[in-house]
């Protein structure tokens, strides 16, 4: 049985509006975001420009809609070959744990979880 280390609870962005664009330099790509917690996130991304090295710090804007929108540091944690990976908020201010954790609980209140 695999063992699970993340510590909060993730959900999936169904019928909630949540976008995660990923900036390097001028450039910007929209990367789709799988699930969603306190603590991080899990995106889909072919491609990404920069690449997907595991420990590489990512600089990119993260809007949840009426919660909110954001500039966060993410740190990839995992890639796989598929496209999908796994990242955790950089020292998140209070404002990005607040916005994100009134988006998960109203989704959680929907029926959303992973």
């Amino acid at each position: 049985m695999k063992t699970e280390r993340r510590m909060k609870v993730r959900v999936q962005p169904r019928d909630l509006p949540l976008e995660f664009h990923v900036r390097e330099g001028v450039a910007s790509e929209q990367v789709i975001v799988s699930n969603i917690g306190v603590g991080g996130m899990g995106l889909f991304a072919e491609k990404m420009i920069g690449g997907k090295t595991v420990g590489r710090h990512l600089q990119g804007k993260l809007d949840l809609g009426t919660f909110g929108t954001y500039e966060v540091t993410v740190e990839i944690r995992y890639a796989l070959r598929t496209g999908a990976m796994g990242v955790q908020f950089v020292e998140p201010t209070a404002q990005l744990s607040d916005g994100v954790g009134r988006y998960v609980a109203e989704a959680l209140e929907r029926g959303s979880a992973v």
